[in-house]
Parts: C-alpha cells; structure tokens; sequence
C-alpha cells in the first residue's frame, strides 16, 4: 500500500509538472464519456426500460386514422370510443382520457392553478396504479351528477398538502365547483401519450370523464385518446379488427365518419416512435466521439513516454524492475482515466438536466 501510495504521489507530481498534457488529456476523456453517459441514460429509459405499467407490453394507444390528411394519430370522437369499447374483442378494457386543462384550484391555504385531465372508469385500474392514498374512481362516478370527485398527484400532494394522511374525503373547489378528493397517486405514475403531446407528466388533477347521453352520440368532435390493454392477441390482430370496425362505421355514418380509420400502436411506441431512430443515430454519433477520444489520448500518452525514455532508463539503472516501471505507467494512466470519467460525470449530469428541461 505504501509503495502505490509514492506511486500516486509521483503520478500527481508530474501531472503538476505538466499541466497543459494534464488538462487536454483530462477533457478530451471528460467530453467522450459525459456525451456517452448522458446520451446513454437518454436512451436507455425512453427505449429500454420498460413502461411503468402492469404488463406494459400489452398495452396500445388507438387513434383515429384521417386518411386524407395522412395523419394516422388523431384524437378520437366520443362516440367512436364508445363504439369500439362496446363492439371490438380484441382488448380486455379500454378507457379515454382528455387533453390537459387549466383550473382554479381552492383549498388550503392559497388558490393554485392546476392543470387537470378527465379519465373514463376503469383507466387507473388498467395501468395497474394503486394509490398511495385512498382509491380510484368507480363506475358509479363515471355517471354525469356522480362525478364530483378528484384525484390528485403525488406531488400535489406533498407540495400543497405537506403528505397530509388524512387528506382523502376533503372537499376542494376546482372552478367554481366542489369536489371530495378520494385518493392520491404514487410518485412514479405518468400519463400516457396525448395526442398534442408526447408525454403528460405535469398532470396534478384528474375527474370522471362522465359522458353524457349526447355526449356520447357525437362524432363530429375529436377530442379523446383512447389506451386500452390487449387480450392474448397480437397488435396486427387488433388492427385488423379495428379496421373492419372503422370501415363499419364510416358505412353507417358517412356523414361524419367517411375518410376516418383507426390505427393500433404499442403504447412504448406511440411515447418514442419518433425520436427512437435519432436517438440511436446520436448514441452511435456520441460512440464514435468517445473511440476518437480514447485514441487522442492513447496517442498523447505514448508520445509522452517516448519523450520519457530518458526518466525511464535511469531509474532502470538504479534497480527498478519491469513490473515496478509497468505498475508506475498505470497508475497514471488509471488516475486520467478517474479524473476524466468523475469530470465526464458531472458534465452527464448538467447535460440531462438541460435535456429534461427542454424535452
């Protein structure tokens, strides 16, 4: 221990000696293993890791297919979604849910702008959420005059309500309108895709969707998405389904339906479609940067040593072996290589914040 100690001590002296070798070798490390790092765990948690849903990999987004404008992901109309939940075979539930919305909420100390989304019954219990607090909505509550109840988010509820236990059976005014809040989230919960949006994170309030009688007869209007979970079918399986479904309902409503069919996507796809082959390109790009920084610096290390034969020979002469020259060069080769990796490190760190701030 004590010889790797004067090791590491004469590494670090003649580091100081030459500072300007030191510097260069150091970023041109820090650079390629930041960049992969940071580009890494990008990827790895939009395209590797999975969803954090029960059995994720049953779970589809159906859309709304408008063949005439090539968009094969649009909103759904509230009757179509009540169409192919009651006719298709293809999924055990499926449920809506809307676009995000701002509201007024009262309650507590001072009133907060929220932002809030409608849920049909059964959409929690399909992605397999437990709350941390309370329950889930129940199909009662899905009826219009039941529906005044909330759910909110675990953030909400620790930053508003301090992680108040007792939360659960409280009434709070969300515009102009009271409602008994009967349950709170867990921590790791998100939204799945909207159609405006990737991802719906920001999400601190959720009612019962509660479609009404006329409601659930308009076509006209597109403003739901739509998640449901598979039974022991495959994605083709379900599209072909839904395309004799839509092709059936565009018969049966020209007037409204004509033109529209509908598309079947894996929820992992409907989040990162289009940016999976960026991605990969960028992480391929970033592994090409960190192979041209190992080699800057395997070319600087040896151009060093060459100039260092002189150093080498004499202490060569004064007795020291091979194994204690060899151990020598390693040491300061591992203690770049450390420095380089914790600098590369924080830079991975600044960069993911920036990303998530700007994703």
């Amino acid at each position: 221990m004590q010889a790797l100690l004067r090791d590491l001590h004469y590494a670090t002296r003649m580091f100081l000696k030459n500072p300007a070798f030191t510097v260069i070798t150091v970023l041109t490390l820090a650079l390629g293993i930041g960049a992969n790092t940071a580009i890494f765990s990008v990827v790895n948690t939009l395209l590797m890791r999975p969803l954090p849903y029960s059995n994720p990999e049953q779970l589809v987004m159906v859309w709304e297919n408008l063949r005439k404008e090539n968009n094969p992901h649009n909103a759904v109309a509230p009757a179509n979604f009540v169409d192919w939940k009651e006719q298709s075979k293809s999924f055990q539930q499926m449920a809506a849910f809307t676009a995000p919305v701002n509201y007024n909420f009262t309650g507590g100390d001072m009133p907060e702008r929220v932002v809030a989304a409608r849920v049909s019954a059964g959409f929690f219990q399909m992605l397999g959420v437990q709350p941390v607090l309370g329950r889930l909505f129940n199909d009662e509550e899905d009826q219009p005059g039941n529906n005044q109840v909330i759910i909110i988010s675990h953030g909400l509820w620790q930053r508003r309500f301090g992680s108040d236990p007792t939360l659960v059976g409280k009434t709070f005014i969300l515009s102009e309108r009271t409602f008994t809040l009967v349950g709170v989230l867990p921590a790791n919960f998100r939204m799945p895709p909207d159609f405006q949006f990737s991802t719906l994170s920001n999400i601190d309030v959720w009612t019962p969707l509660a479609l009404s009688a006329d409601g659930k007869k308009r076509r006209g209007s597109h403003n739901f998405n739509v998640v449901a979970r598979l039974k022991d079918v495959s994605v083709k399986q379900a599209q072909a389904e839904m395309d004799v479904l839509g092709q059936n309902l565009s018969e049966q409503y020209p007037n409204t339906n004509k033109g529209w069919g509908v598309t079947v996507t894996t929820l992992h796809e409907s989040l990162v479609g289009s940016v999976r082959r960026p991605l990969l390109v960028l992480l391929a790009g970033v592994g090409c940067l960190l192979l041209i920084a190992c080699a800057n610096v395997a070319s600087l290390l040896l151009a060093r040593g060459i100039g260092r034969d002189r150093e080498i020979a004499v202490r060569a002469a004064l007795g020291a072996s091979r194994a204690r020259l060899a151990r020598q060069q390693l040491i300061e080769s591992t203690t770049i290589a450390g420095l380089g990796a914790g600098i590369g490190l924080a830079l991975a760190w600044g960069g993911l914040q920036v990303f998530r701030a700007s994703a």
